[in-house]
């Protein structure tokens, strides 16, 4: 062996390339590879450095590889050399028994199998290191027994020396062990066997300790070919099996004996403790289970994730198919009146549609981040049921799915998030028109109890298969993932909806008898006390309302793509405002100086100078211009973005894509808060 650990291997072969090829697979090792190209430069490394394994060419000229390994197997130098010869021609069971004959301990065709014969050379470098290492743990105690033996060498008999030497291994505790009669009774036992059998001195010198009172009934068996070899050889192969201490509590040990020859019948016999090792083996067993139940969960997951990304994939090219078509058909100018406003809705709502799955995967995230939050405040829980229902209103029309309420006549008041709950409504009442078929019913009870309220929206669709129910609330879950499922969704709304009620301190339970029988969401939320005026959902505000609300105000919109600021500009000036478009930041001061907007639309995400760095230099410009209100409209929509925004400078915070009808009435809002100053220039 080398100074740092590492075994000698000896490759011996002709043929530099087939040496090279050994080398390579056996690298992984990370042994001391030593190359000759013959058998005498094979044998020379041999007489100078000690070798673990000689991987032998059998075919070679000059000397062969037989003849090599005879000779190596017979020097002493190499008695615990292991010899494995390699042959593409010599393959016959002649070849391979003449080799085993020459001293091989294995033989192996050509073309080598690279983990098979790194494995093979591995276990007998292993063996040879550990061989080694005995070698030098048996040199040790050689010396000790020989440095002991020379100490009492001169007052001891050689029957006296070899009784000490007995004695000694018997009382120095390191393996328990026993001696007993021929008829089962132990007369002699040290300390360790005694401690691991639970018994005391007293008991042995009585004579109360009989091996048949430590040997379960079941061992029967195995103690009688122990036995056999015992009576017949003079000693027993050692084997495992348990024996019981004073609580009648199995101990597993490695048990084997020899006789003493004597006419008593007497024997000598150990007993090796093996349960650390057994808790071991279980352990190993217990994580090979826990691995590969784990490797069955990430296999699950990535077919989940498989299917979810083929899922978001059709999710978001089929509604942007048809928004192209519909664009590509009016820019044609061949659609009339009609065909114009179909076209128009229909991208109205494949635009609404991405925009729901970008706000449901964003929430998924917010979820598995920690980072998801929901206001807390007093609302009134029929109102925001009822703003939910009156949202998914046209969608159960154009099925001609009835919405039956059921509602208490008190208020419900809960200590909560208004919009974060009418989502939770949303997605179960959405979900119920989408499984439920045409001229169904959906049923909505809101009952209050003493200190819970409970909601039920129950339906007449296809309900739940019983292998779907228990994962309902998973994330990307749906019943049906195949690419001929009849209802589009990723499987979010589900999850996001239940932990919107647990933080809400409430339970959601889905109930169904399977397909055909409709399903049941069950919903117990925590009343608060007192009771608080009731808060609904916002009255829309009607387009009407919106005319010329901006008449006078001048508007600076800032953002660098093009098609944002157009439609962002347009629908300012259709309400009256005048609207000044540019694409970056300095733009943006340089209008500020020669136009004096009253409001700043700006957006975040900008080449060179972001909407942060604009809002904090405008801010400390001085003079009036840093009193000018401003709004972030961006796509960065984070909690934690919006305070960025607000703590930089911006007076508000709006989210893209933005609703027409509140950027309007965001910046009405905005001009009706401007300084005196500007409120006057107006």
């Amino acid at each position: 062996m080398t100074p740092d650990g590492k075994v000698n291997i000896l490759l011996v072969d002709d043929q530099p390339a087939k040496l090279l090829s050994y080398e390579v697979i056996l690298a992984e090792l990370g042994e001391n590879l030593i190359k000759a190209n013959s058998a005498q430069e094979a044998l020379q490394h041999l007489l100078k450095s000690d070798v673990a394994v000689v991987l032998l060419d059998a075919c070679m000229p000059e000397m062969d590889g037989f003849e090599l390994a005879k000779m190596i197997r017979n020097h002493p130098r190499c008695d615990r050399t292991s010899i494995i010869l390699v042959s593409a021609i010599y393959l016959s069971d002649f070849d391979r028994l003449r080799g085993y004959g020459c001293g091989a301990v294995d033989y192996v065709p050509v073309p080598v199998v690279p983990e098979l014969l790194r494995a093979k050379v591995g276990v007998f470098a292993d063996l040879f290191r550990k061989t080694e290492q005995l070698s030098r743990l048996n040199a040790e105690l050689e010396r000790r027994v020989a440095e002991r033996t020379a100490a009492l060498e001169g007052s001891m008999s050689e029957l006296r020396t070899s009784e000490a030497k007995f004695r000694r291994t018997f009382e120095c505790n390191m393996i328990p062990m026993a001696v007993w009669t021929a008829e089962g009774k132990i007369v002699e036992a040290n300390d360790a066997f005694l401690s691991l059998i639970g018994r005391g001195h007293e008991e042995l010198e009585s004579g109360l300790i009989q091996w048949a009172e430590l040997s379960p009934t079941q061992e029967a068996t195995t103690d009688g070919q122990f036995w056999r070899e015992f009576t017949e050889l003079g000693v027993g192969t050692p084997f495992e099996r348990v024996i019981l201490d004073r609580e009648g509590r199995p101990i597993p040990i490695l048990f084997g004996g020899a006789s003493f020859g004597d006419r008593l019948g007497r024997g000598i016999f150990f007993a090796l403790d093996l349960t650390d090792r057994k808790r071991a083996e279980e352990e190993r067993a217990r994580l090979l289970e826990s691995e590969r139940v784990a490797r069955s969960t990430a296999e699950a997951a990535n077919r989940l994730k498989d299917e979810f990304l083929a899922m978001l994939s059709h999710e978001l090219r089929t509604p942007i198919s048809a928004v192209l078509g519909w664009v590509q058909l009016m820019r044609r100018g061949t659609l009339d009146a009609e065909g114009t406003q179909e076209g128009l809705r229909v991208i109205e709502r494949g635009v609404r549609a991405q925009v729901r799955l970008i706000d449901e995967l964003l929430d998924v995230n917010r979820i598995s981040s920690g980072k998801f939050r929901i206001n807390h405040e007093a609302i009134e829980l029929k109102g925001v049921l009822r703003a939910a229902i009156e949202t998914i209103q046209p969608q159960a029309v154009e099925k001609e799915i009835a919405i039956r309420e059921s509602f208490d006549s008190d208020s419900i008041n809960l200590v909560g998030d208004a919009t974060r709950l009418q989502q939770v409504f949303w997605n179960l009442l959405t979900n119920a028109i989408k499984y439920t078929p045409r001229a169904g019913s959906i049923m909505v009870d809101v009952e209050c109890g003493r200190d819970t309220a409970r909601v039920v929206v129950r339906d007449t669709g296809q309900g739940i298969d019983a292998h779907s129910l228990p994962h309902i609330f998973e994330p990307f879950r749906q019943g049906d993932s195949s690419i001929t499922r009849r209802h589009d969704g990723l499987g979010l709304g589900l999850a996001i909806a239940k932990h919107i009620v647990e933080m809400h301190n409430g339970t959601i339970v889905a109930e169904s008898n399977g397909n055909g029988t409709g399903a049941s969401f069950t919903l117990m939320f925590p009343l608060c006390a007192p009771p608080v005026p009731a808060i609904a959902g916002s009255d829309p505000i009607e387009p009407a309302d919106l005319a010329m609300r901006l008449s006078g105000i001048r508007v600076l919109v800032i953002d660098d793509d093009a098609s944002t600021r157009d439609i962002v500009s347009r629908t300012l000036v259709d309400s009256g405002a005048d609207a000044h478009p540019v694409g970056s930041a300095d733009e943006a001061f340089e209008a500020i100086a020669s136009w004096r907007p009253d409001v700043v639309v700006c957006d975040i995400g900008m080449p060179l100078k972001d909407g942060y760095t604009f809002i904090r230099e405008l801010r400390a410009s001085g003079g009036t211009a840093a009193d000018l209100r401003a709004m972030a409209l961006t796509a960065y929509t984070r909690p934690e973005d919006r305070a960025r925004a607000l703590s930089a400078g911006f007076d508000m915070h709006l989210a893209k894509p933005v609703n027409p009808q509140h950027l309007i009435v965001a910046v009405a809002d905005l001009a009706a808060k401007r300084s005196p100053s500007q409120a006057i220039r107006a």
